[in-house]
Order: structure tokens, then C-alpha cells, then sequence
């Protein structure tokens, strides 16, 4: 492998961090000078989900996943998913992939492959954290990015709700996805009502 990668990495691990980023520049030369696809598969795996340093992910790693991207490549999508806190940190690279999400990264995958297990693990977990996130102030009603849910936003959430009790292998997280469908149901009877409030009673009860 590269000479200067095996110096970052000794820099790196004894805490020398602002050393180990000046090596980068050097590690990104070398790179070019003689690309190695393998190079990429070894820097993911030993981040083991932790973000890469962010020159090394802009000029070496995302131009190569790039590639396989726009070739709807399974094995690129798996990497920018494995990467997407890279991703998110980057607006350049973010605006490059149009603000594509981790979600967005591994329906790719499943419409590729219904039956790849890790995409699917992947989504219905991030699914389902959403899901909670959606009900956490629960009774005082249900969140969509911050805000209370309208009734569009609630109806994405039982969409969501009723495309993952569609998958199998869920029996752990029936409960879960019922009781969202319930809190949901229940919210949009109270959108309903403020809806058909005359309104000067709104007012008032605002």
C-alpha cells in the first residue's frame, strides 16, 4: 500500500493530528500517481463508520464512489452509506449527489436487490428511529423535522409504518410500528378538528 498512508495512519494513532493531516496532501499524490480501488475498500473498513479525514474523502475516496454512482453501482451505494457523515458535512459533495440521504442511499440498494440483507437491516432500523423520534412528545402530538406533522407528513408516516410491517423479520418491532400507526391516526382526528373549527373559535382556542 502507500508509503504515506502507513506514516498518516502512525501520526494518527499516536495523537498527532495536525501532522497526520499534513501527510495527506502527500497520500493524495501518491494516489494518483498510481490509483488502487483496494486503497478505498481498506480506508471504510478501518473507519469503521467513523468520518475519514476530509481531504482524503473529497479527492480520493468520494471521486471513486462517484463513478460508481452514476453507474448505479450496489457496491458504491453500501460505501457512500458507510460514508454519509462524510456526505452530510460536505455541502460541495452533498449538492454533487443532489442532498441525497442514507435512506435515499439504501432504497437504492433494495431496489436493486430486494433480498440484500445488510440494505435492508440498515433501512428498517434508520426507519424505525425515525419512527420514534416521530412520537417522542407524544401526547402533545407527532413530529416531522422539528415541527408538528401535517396531514401530508402524517400520511408519510404511515406509509413508512406500513411499508416496514410489510418486511419480514419484524416481530420485534411490531409493537412499535402499531403504536405509531395509532398515535398518528389519533393526531390526524385533531388536525381534522381544528380544520373544521369556525374560526373565531380557532382564535380562541389558540
Amino acid at each position: 500500500m502507500y508509503l504515506s498512508y502507513t506514516e498518516y495512519k502512525k501520526l494518527k494513532d499516536e495523537g498527532l493530528r495536525k501532522e497526520a493531516n499534513s501527510k495527506t496532501l502527500e497520500l493524495i499524490q501518491e494516489y494518483l500517481n498510481s490509483p488502487n480501488l483496494n486503497f478505498i475498500n481498506l480506508v471504510i473498513e478501518e473507519a469503521q463508520g467513523d468520518k475519514l479525514q476530509f481531504e482524503l474523502y473529497r479527492e480520493i475516496v468520494f471521486p471513486e464512489l462517484l463513478k460508481g454512482y452514476r453507474n448505479a453501482d450496489i457496491d458504491s451505494y453500501k460505501k457512500l452509506a458507510l460514508t454519509i457523515q462524510n456526505i452530510y458535512d460536505d455541502e460541495k459533495i452533498h449538492l454533487e449527489l443532489g442532498g441525497i440521504t442514507e435512506i435515499d442511499l439504501l432504497k437504492k440498494i433494495i431496489s436493486l436487490d430486494s433480498n440484500n440483507g445488510w440494505a435492508l437491516a440498515k433501512y428498517i432500523n434508520a426507519q424505525i428511529e425515525w419512527l420514534k423520534y416521530c412520537i417522542h412528545e407524544w401526547p402533545s402530538g407527532i413530529l416531522y423535522n422539528g415541527n408538528g406533522a401535517n396531514l401530508n407528513e402524517c400520511t408519510e408516516i404511515l406509509n413508512v409504518v406500513d411499508e416496514v410491517l410489510g418486511m419480514n423479520n419484524l416481530k420485534e418491532h411490531c409493537e412499535l410500528l402499531n403504536d405509531v400507526k395509532t398515535k398518528t391516526l389519533k393526531y390526524i382526528e385533531t388536525l381534522d378538528n381544528k380544520s373544521i373549527l369556525p374560526s373565531a373559535d380557532r382564535a380562541g382556542k389558540s
